[in-house]
């Protein structure tokens, strides 16, 4: 797998340091797991939801999925939802999703 530098515009990279490093790490990891597992690349990648590693995932191992872990949608949905917080309906809302 060749690795290629994102072209950079107007001296800045859009994606910023760790996105080109996520990427490489990325790359060398890929030629590690194919070697591993007769050239077969990973069906799915489990993360945090960090921008710069689902955009490194998405070029890496163009035919992987991500998905968020569970860990953190139960930790993000009081901060994204946190004016909903009271409702009734959020309540009811929290009780399904945590009953995935």
């Amino acid at each position: 797998m060749q690795f290629k530098k994102i072209k950079q515009e107007k001296g800045l990279n859009n994606l910023g340091d760790a996105a080109f490093l996520l990427m490489r790490l990325f790359e060398l990891q890929a030629d590690a797991m194919t070697l591993h597992t007769c050239k077969i690349p990973p069906l799915i990648f489990i993360t945090d939801a960090n921008p710069a590693m689902i955009a490194a995932i998405s070029t890496v191992f163009s035919e992987t999925h991500h998905m968020q872990c569970l860990y953190h949608l139960y930790q993000n949905l009081p901060k994204k939802l946190r004016s909903y917080l009271r409702s009734p309906l959020y309540q009811e809302f929290f009780k399904n999703f945590k009953a995935i």
